[in-house]
C-alpha cells in the first residue's frame, strides 16, 4: 500500500474531535442553526456532562471560570468548520449557520451502527438545548 493510500485509509477511518462535531450536526433535523459561540459552547458543555456520552466529548475541556463554558478545540473545531464552509454563514445577517448535510454526514462513516445511535441521541439533546420549547 502506498502512503497516499496509507493517508487515505487514515482519515476515513481515524476519528478526530472534528469529526463528533460533524457527527452531532449531520444528525440534527434541522438545515439551520443560531451562529452564537456561547449558545454552541454551551450546548456541548451540557452533552459533555452526560456520562454516557462522555467518551465522545472527553477531548473537549471547557473552561467555566468565566460566563459561559468555553473550550479552545471546540473553537479550533468550529473555525475549521467555517472556513470550509460545511459550517456556512449566508449574507446578510450572519446569524446562522447553514449545514452542509452532504458534507456532515461523511464524518458519520466512522461510527458504527450503535454509536451512530447514541450520537443521534445527542444531536436530539443538543437541538433541544439550541432550540428551546
Amino acid at each position: 500500500m502506498s502512503k497516499i493510500d496509507e493517508l487515505k485509509t487514515s482519515l476515513r477511518t481515524t476519528r478526530k474531535p472534528d469529526d463528533v462535531i460533524m457527527a452531532i450536526l449531520a444528525s440534527t433535523s434541522k438545515t439551520k442553526i443560531v451562529k452564537d459561540p456561547t449558545v454552541f459552547h454551551s450546548a456541548i458543555f451540557e452533552l459533555s456532562k452526560n456520562e454516557s456520552w462522555n467518551g465522545y466529548l472527553e477531548d473537549f475541556f471547557f473552561d467555566v471560570s468565566g460566563i459561559s463554558p468555553f473550550s479552545d478545540l471546540l473553537d479550533q473545531v468550529l473555525s475549521r468548520l467555517e472556513t470550509s464552509c460545511v459550517l456556512a454563514t449566508p449574507n446578510p445577517r450572519y446569524e446562522e449557520y447553514d449545514l452542509q448535510k452532504d458534507y456532515l454526514s461523511i464524518s458519520l462513516n466512522k461510527f458504527d451502527a450503535s454509536q451512530q445511535d447514541c450520537l443521534k441521541q445527542m444531536a436530539n439533546k443538543f437541538e433541544e438545548i439550541l432550540i428551546p420549547q
